[in-house]
């Protein structure tokens, strides 16, 4: 017997019995993956007196400029539930960095700061506090570096580039909001990825035991 009949033969048993006629539900592991391909989350564009925002969707960067002295803020309502366990990572470049826990009288910080450091700063009630600094192995302006920050059980962890450079006690947050920052002045943070990594977060619903335990 030739193999094409046979392999037509063996498909057609294959359907008949019933099997492989219904494709497997695929379930989404990850709700944000951020590359700036389109505007799908409307990050905010345009030029005002704190300075210029600008996507560019052929690129698949975001930039932020901020011409005089201060921080701008854009971040996102994601929902991330902070009670449990959860991973945040960007990859940028410049002036500024990964914002999470944002409010607007709180917020955290894992930030480049030019020409090649990095700095862990919080805010709380209108004051700035710096918990770490340390070099980067490149200058902040001409590498991506990779930024996380992550809850492992009671504990809080701040990444640079693959490398752990900071850790302290949980604390609940005075914000949910996610995002970038830009500092000045003469400032220019571009942006190429935000994302919460596999298994930290679920879209799909349908499971009977409810809600994914990732999400409020």
């Amino acid at each position: 017997m030739k193999p094409t009949f046979l392999l037509t033969g063996l498909l057609a048993l294959t359907l008949s019995s019933g099997r492989a006629q219904t494709a497997p539900k695929l379930v989404l592991t990850t709700l944000l993956d951020e590359r700036f391909a389109s505007n799908d989350r409307s990050w905010k564009t345009g030029t005002s007196e704190a300075g210029t925002k600008l996507l560019d969707t052929l690129a698949g960067t975001y930039t932020m400029r901020r011409p005089q002295a201060g921080t701008n803020f854009v971040t996102l309502g994601l929902g991330l539930n902070y009670g449990a366990d959860f991973s945040i990572e960007a990859e940028v470049r410049g002036s500024g960095g990964l914002a999470w826990g944002y409010s607007d009288a709180a917020d955290n910080r894992l930030e480049l700061l030019p020409p090649d450091r990095w700095r862990v700063r919080r805010e709380r009630g209108g004051s700035t506090s710096t918990l770490q600094e340390g070099p980067l192995t490149t200058p902040a302006a001409t590498g991506w570096h990779t930024l996380r920050v992550a809850r492992v059980g009671e504990e809080l962890q701040w990444w640079v580039d693959g490398q752990l450079v900071h850790q302290a006690a949980w604390e609940d947050q005075g914000g949910k909001r996610i995002g970038f920052y830009c500092t000045g002045p003469e400032g220019e943070l571009v942006a190429r990825r935000l994302g919460i990594p596999d298994g930290k977060w679920s879209v799909s619903f349908q499971s009977r035991l409810g809600k994914d335990k990732w999400i409020e």
